[in-house]
């Protein structure tokens, strides 16, 4: 019987971070990080380690674009 997981995605301007999961090997996930156009990185790992890298690596994306526009 296979686990149901839970499907991640963050999203802020163009950039996009979304857990997926592995068909060739069952019990691994990949983090996604997009640009709207090219995939940026990918991690792999379990469940719990994946959601916890997508939103670490969302919050760091997010902080970074939120102060490139409040520059003047």
């Amino acid at each position: 019987m296979s686990k149901r997981t839970k499907d991640v995605s963050y999203r802020t301007g163009k950039v996009e971070v979304l857990l997926r999961p592995t068909f060739s090997e069952p019990g691994v996930f990949c983090v996604l990080v997009r640009d709207g156009y090219s995939q940026i990185m990918t991690f792999r790992g379990d469940y719990k380690g994946a959601v916890d890298h997508a939103r670490i690596l969302f919050s760091i994306i997010d902080t970074a674009l939120r102060a490139e526009r409040a520059k003047p």
